[in-house]
């Protein structure tokens, strides 16, 4: 598990969901963590991650906006797909000097007949658009504005996405290294992430969950798998 919450901080790094024997952090993780404090005690959540599952990460964010008490967000490293909407939960978000956030749409893999290629397709526009609507109330932008960006796959340095609306400030102090994860998956990850550099990467997920006979999905957060990826 890698939701460990310590004075006040509640720290999330690696994968987000429950893939195998990667290291990351569930909803399910982070409702545990955050029973050890008060609804209504201030939090600060510290992030440093290249996505995971969709859904998993879109129930993050309504744990943490559910709160009683403020949750303001530090992004450290990097906060890209799903990790990108569980930022947007914060009354601040703060990017550390060096830090990155990417926003794309969702992705999935399908196996099997057109019916079923339909069926994720009307998945993944419902997710989008439920992203889009998030994103949309942290910057200010229209959705539409939003479903765009996800589309283009942005990834933005501290100040443009203050600029963008996506954070509030940024910070001289420069964040943890970039989470391990396999950038090069993304269409248009900065070179210096899709540069292998840290052992043992994150795999984002090759293959979707919610496996059933003919059918292998799993919404990939803006950010999973390329074979059809979120």
């Amino acid at each position: 598990m890698a939701a460990v919450l310590e004075d006040g901080k509640l720290r999330l790094s690696g994968y987000v969901g429950d893939y195998y024997y990667e290291d990351g952090f569930t909803a399910a993780d982070v409702a545990r963590a955050l029973s050890q404090i008060a609804d209504d005690a201030d939090l600060a959540v510290h992030i440093n991650s290249g996505g995971g599952v969709a859904w998993e990460g879109a129930a993050i964010h309504a744990i943490l906006v559910a709160r009683g008490g403020t949750t303001d967000v530090v992004v450290e490293g990097v906060a890209a797909s799903a990790a990108s909407l569980i930022a947007m939960a914060g009354e601040t978000v703060t990017m550390s000097a060096g830090a990155v956030l990417m926003i794309h749409d969702p992705s999935m893999l399908t196996i099997g007949d057109s019916a079923e290629h339909s069926k994720t397709i009307e998945m993944l526009e419902a997710l989008a658009s439920s992203y889009a609507r998030i994103y949309a109330a942290k910057s200010g932008k229209s959705a539409e504005d939003c479903r765009a960006i996800m589309k283009a796959e942005r990834w933005f340095n501290p100040q443009q996405a203050v600029d963008e609306g996506f954070a509030d400030e940024t910070t001289e102090i420069r964040g943890e290294a970039v989470a391990a994860f396999p950038y090069q998956a993304y269409a248009h990850a900065p070179k210096r992430l899709r540069t292998p550099s840290t052992k043992g990467a994150i795999h984002d997920g090759q293959g979707t969950g919610g496996r059933s006979g003919r059918q292998s999905r799993r919404a990939r957060s803006p950010d999973e798998d390329r074979q059809g990826r979120g």
